[in-house]
This record gives C-alpha cells, sequence and structure tokens, in this order.
C-alpha cells in the first residue's frame, strides 16, 4: 500500500483496512508511510493473516487448505528445479495425462514430470497425482472437464486432479521435517533492521576518558627534519613555536621486591620478656609472588578464559617471570578458597528474592558429561557443577526446595516438580521454538506465525503499561489476549492433529515436536502468562542464560581435567559475576579477594551486623 495506489476489499479502502487490522494490537491508526520499521514488521504479519481469513472466507475454503497449496507450490517449484533444467511452462501444475502439452517447447511433447524424474513412464504404470489413462473409481479419466465444461485446475486444493499428493507422505513429511529441526541451529529471534553496523546518528557516545591520575609526564618537542641531530637544537627550541598538544598514555611494568624478615627474639623494655614476630601470609615461603601476580593470573584465567599454558606464555614475556602451570592452578585454588563463605552468602541472599531464574548447561569434566546449574538474580549469581541435570542435580544444591517465590525457567520438565514456588515460563524459548516449527512442519505458518505476533503484541502492551507506571495489565486486556491465545492453540490442533493409533500398537503415541509444542502451551498457559499478571516476572530467562554465558567459552577452550578445578571455577565465576552486577569491577573483586575482604566487598551490612553481635572479635584476625 505505497504510492497511489488503493486496494479494496468489500468497498474498503486501504486505510480502513489497516484500521481494522490494528485494531487491538497496540499499533497507532495511521497511513502506511507513518509507520516505523518495527512498527512495520509487527504489521505485516496481521495484514496478511487478514488478507488470508478473507479469502478463505470468501472462497468457501478453509484457511489449511489455502496453506496446503501453498506448500504444494513452493514443493513443486523446489522439486522441479533439481529434476529439469529447463524452466517448465506456466501449465506445469496441469494433468497432462493420456495427451500433449500445446505449451511444450517442443510445440506437443510432454514435458517431463517432476514425479517421474525425468524418466519415460512405462504403459500401464501408475503415476503419482496423475490420472494415466481409463476413468477411475471416481469416474474421471485423462479427458475429464469441470462443472462447466472446462478443463479441471490441478492447482485447485478442492479439485481431485490437484497435484498436492505428490508431495512427501504425511508421515515421512514429518520425520523430515523432526530431523531438520533437530539440526537446524539458526532460530535466532534477531531480525535484520537495514542500518549499517557501528553507531548510528544521534546515539549518545563515548570519547575518549583520559586517565585521572599520572605518575610521570614527559614532554617532548618533536624537531623539524632539517634540525634532527643539530647541535644547536636545544637553543633554537627555546624560541621555537609550538603547536596543539598530543598526549599519549602508556603504563610500564616494574617489578617490585619487598624484603620480609621476623624477629627471632627480642627483649621487651616493660616486662622483659622475650618477643617474636611471625611471617605474614603472603610471605609464608622463601620466594613468592604477590598479590597483583596472583590476580592478574585468576583473571585470565577465569574471565579472560585463557587456558593455562597459555597464560604461562603470556605472564613470562609480560613480566619477566617464569610462572609454571602448577602455580597458576594454585592461585585459582586459592581465590576459590577465600571466596567460598562469600558465595554460601550469595545463595542464601538470593532466597529472599521475589523472582529468582534457573538454568543448567552440560560441560565435560574429565571425559565425562556434568551439568553447571545456575540460580540467578539481577543482583546474584550461583552457579554450582553437578553430576545430574534433573532434580536430582537440583535437590543437590538444596534452594528450590525451600524456595516460595517465582521461578523463571525454560519449561524443562524437573523444575515442575518443586511445588512450593510458583513458575513462569521463558517465552524466549517458546518463541525460537515456534520459529522452528514454522520454518520446518507443514502448515505450521497457520498458528505459529500468529502465536509469535500475539506473543510480541502482549510484550508490547507490558512496555506501554509500564510506561504509564502501571504495576500488571488491565484484566480485560490480559482476557483479550487470553481469548486469541486460545484460539491459536485450537487451530495449532487442527494443523497437528494427534497420531491414530495402528492396529497391534501398543504404548504412548508419539506426538511430534509441533503438537507437544502445542500441548505443553495449553497446559501451561497461565505460566506463560505470568509476566502479564505480574510485572516483577519478565518476559524471557535472559538473566540466568548470561549469567553463566562465558562458561560456553570456557568449554571451547578445553574441558575441566578433575571435578575439583571445575567447582572451583564455578565457585569463582559466581562471587565474580555477582561483583560485576555491583558495579565492581573484575579486578578489584579478585585483588580484595586475595585480601580476605570478599564479604565486606558485597554484605558490608553483615559485616557490621556480625561486629555488632561480636564486640570481641579480633580485627587483626
Amino acid at each position: 500500500m505505497a504510492g497511489n495506489c488503493t486496494y479494496s476489499f468489500k468497498g474498503l479502502d486501504d486505510q480502513s483496512i489497516i484500521n481494522s487490522v490494528v485494531a487491538g494490537s497496540g499499533l497507532p491508526a495511521c497511513s502506511i508511510d507513518k509507520y516505523t520499521e518495527e512498527q512495520l514488521r509487527q504489521l505485516a504479519p496481521l495484514l496478511i493473516n487478514a488478507i488470508r481469513g478473507f479469502i478463505a472466507k470468501e472462497a468457501g475454503i478453509s484457511e489449511v487448505d489455502i496453506q496446503e497449496w501453498i506448500d504444494c507450490m513452493h514443493f513443486k517449484a523446489k522439486k522441479d528445479s533439481k529434476t529439469s533444467s529447463m524452466r517448465p511452462s506456466s501449465d506445469m501444475y496441469r494433468s497432462t495425462a493420456g495427451k500433449g502439452n500445446d505449451d511444450s517447447p517442443d510445440g506437443g511433447t510432454d514435458s517431463p514430470s517432476p514425479s517421474a524424474n525425468s524418466k519415460e513412464q512405462k504403459p500401464g504404470s501408475k503415476q503419482k497425482g496423475k490420472t494415466p489413462g481409463p476413468a477411475d473409481s471416481k469416474g474421471q479419466g485423462p479427458e475429464a472437464t469441470g462443472p462447466n465444461g472446462q478443463e479441471p485446475d490441478a492447482t485447485d486444493p478442492k479439485s481431485p486432479d490437484c497435484d498436492i499428493s505428490s508431495g512427501p507422505p504425511e508421515d515421512d513429511r514429518e520425520k523430515q521435517a523432526e530431523e531438520e529441526l533437530r539440526k537446524d541451529h539458526d532460530r535466532s529471534l534477531r531480525t535484520w533492521t537495514g542500518r549499517k553496523p557501528g553507531g548510528q546518528q544521534g546515539h549518545p557516545g563515548a570519547g575518549f576518558q583520559v586517565p585521572p591520575n599520572v605518575d610521570e609526564v614527559r614532554n617532548v618537542i618533536i624537531p623539524p627534519e632539517k634540525c634532527k641531530g643539530c647541535p644547536k637544537w636545544e637553543s633554537c627550541a627555546a624560541n621555537a613555536e609550538l603547536g596543539t598538544r598530543h598526549n599519549v598514555y602508556d603504563f610500564e611494568i616494574h617489578i617490585k621486591q619487598t624484603v620480609y624478615q621476623e624477629v627471632r627474639s627480642v627483649p621487651c623494655p616493660e616486662d622483659g620478656h622475650e618477643e617474636k614476630s611471625d611471617y605474614p601470609e603472603e610471605a609464608k615461603g622463601v620466594n613468592q609472588y604477590g598479590i597483583n601476580v596472583q590476580t592478574m593470573v585468576c583473571l585470565l584465567y577465569c574471565v579472560g578464559m585463557v587456558s593455562l599454558d597459555r597464560i604461562k606464555k603470556i605472564i613470562g614475556p609480560l613480566l619477566g617471570l617464569q610462572i609454571s602451570t602448577a602455580t597458576v592452578q594454585r592461585y585459582v585454588s586459592l581465590l576459590a578458597s577465600k571466596v567460598k563463605d562469600t558465595v554460601d552468602a550469595i545463595l542464601e541472599a538470593e532466597k529472599s528474592e521475589k523472582v529468582v531464574h534457573c538454568d543448567e548447561t552440560g560441560a565435560k569434566v574429565g571425559g565425562t558429561l556434568c551439568w553447571i546449574h545456575c540460580i540467578a538474580t539481577s543482583l546474584y549469581t550461583f552457579v554450582s557443577l553437578q553430576a545430574k541435570r534433573g532434580k536430582e542435580g537440583m535437590d543437590a544444591i538444596g534452594f528450590l526446595s525451600e524456595y516460595v517465590g517465582t521461578v523463571v525457567h525454560d519449561c524443562w520438565s524437573a523444575y515442575w516438580g518443586f511445588v512450593n514456588c510458583a513458575h513462569a515460563v521463558c517465552n524466549g524459548h517458546i518463541q525460537r521454538e515456534l520459529v522452528g516449527i514454522s520454518k520446518f512442519f507443514h502448515n505450521a505458518k497457520l498458528w505459529a506465525d500468529d502465536m509469535v505476533a500475539l506473543l510480541q503484541e502482549m510484550l508490547h502492551a507490558k512496555h506501554l503499561a509500564q510506561e504509564k507506571g502501571q504495576t500488571e495489565l488491565p484484566k480485560d486486556a490480559i482476557a483479550a489476549f487470553s481469548e486469541r491465545f486460545d484460539a491459536l492453540i485450537a487451530r495449532g490442533k487442527e494443523v497437528h492433529p494427534l497420531p491414530e493409533r495402528k492396529p497391534g500398537q501398543k504404548g504412548r503415541l508419539k506426538r511430534g515436536r509441533a503438537r507437544a509444542l502445542v500441548d505443553r502451551m495449553e497446559s501451561r498457559k497461565a505460566e506463560i502468562f505470568k509476566f502479564l499478571m505480574d510485572f516483577d516476572v519478565p518476559y524471557t530467562n535472559n538473566i540466568a542464560e548470561s549469567s553463566f554465558r562465558l562458561l560456553g567459552t570456557k568449554r571451547s577452550v578445553g574441558c575441566f581435567r578433575s571435578i575439583e578445578a571445575a567447582q572451583e571455577f564455578c565457585i569463582i565465576w559466581s562471587y565474580l559475576s555477582t561483583c560485576a552486577k555491583h558495579g565492581i569491577s573484575y579486578y578489584d573483586a579478585v585483588k580484595e579477594a586475595f585480601a580476605g575482604r570478599s564479604m565486606q566487598l558485597l554484605f558490608p551490612e553483615r559485616m557490621r551486623q556480625d561486629k555488632t553481635d561480636n564486640p570481641n572479635t579480633d580485627e587483626a584476625a
């Protein structure tokens, strides 16, 4: 609907159609050129569905048959392009059995049929989707005509001569869709905006940040090419006219040595007793690396996800220290032991949160598949290594069995076993499944694309309500969304019916991915709508997924060689991720942990309370 063209249905102009389509969708009713790119992406599926519904109503054809006809055309075009090097004529889908094709390039010879795979049809053989000879059981032969004496249209889904049967059988089609969906990894919800990468015009931007503290300033006056090496340049430089200052900020690494010596014996002038001292914790050995070296090593391992051998190769030339991989692993273990109590406090703090996010991912440990469980909020992250993925692994953590808030997860069946807490489903997972189902399953576009549009519309309505200061969506709006949701679920059941039990078949029937998704969305409707009824519950489970996303990078570097190493890494990452959510840099977090101040860094109120309850606590200890 652009330019001066006007389309109409039953006398309605294009603007009236747009107004009727966007009613209740959250989009403004305006001319097509007033919409933004994001609004046009939301409007497109609504217009397509409206047109498809209008055609189905006026022509008396169901939407399932319309979509099946469209899929049939796509299948035939794809199949013909593989079996014929010649572009087929416009009547390639018309039944040609028993007569020549007048539109064929040779003027009357049958074009090779796609179903015949460009081979000559044997006499008396039955060609799929065609009528090979005498009248069949329905009384239609090769010269059969339509009700008005016209030749039957093979593209009409209602016609007995329609070639929709030339596609793969239903069972094979479902198996093929299941296999393609299993192999498909491109179900991203991001769409191309048409904008170039990089900063867009009008964005705030960020300039060069000048370091606040500079230890040394060195001024350099650049001599002209002719004056380089001239003995009189220094005197000439004092009278030279200088230009703009160009600053270069850099750093140099200096090795600092601190020598500690204990006092073995010294008499006290007050009481005459012999006194002695002991070495501090950071100087227990004859030679060791200091806290800055330890911090850099642990940052490379736990944040940079650098392997032990590469850390050795980086630290050696950079600092001039021949550090071993065993020393690196020892510092990692030391850091894990220093933050263990803080991580336990993090898990305890999450029990008082109203909403938590849970997720799990696999990791190879010593060649064995283990599972890393994540419990995260906007302020805390707890990551734990377990041998099992399901309820057994969750019970070993001991959090969900005691938690009474709302748990957001990806609908993994093990989570539903915890009945003390409320549940909310990650709609991002649901939306990605719908995209995959729509991409591969026959006729799934009849409901899956509309369901994706509905979920996005619900999220948009929530954002508008939040901008108005509301804490929940009005009940009438939720009821309207619920009614549309139920209608799409009913359509999904129609498109993906339950399989029929064959004679003698026992056991539970396999529903398939598409029908299983329909049933799951129907049974978990309340959990899907949870983000509308409680604005504290987000639309997705991205908080949990982003909280341990770097573990994927760690897996690509290499698996953990022992259970202990994997557990230590999970403890450290729980602490570092929580510090990042509190605005604390990774460097400060690791350095404070090595200094024994990790608990004060994250829970200062708790430390003050402990000092109040135990006033005789030794500050030095």
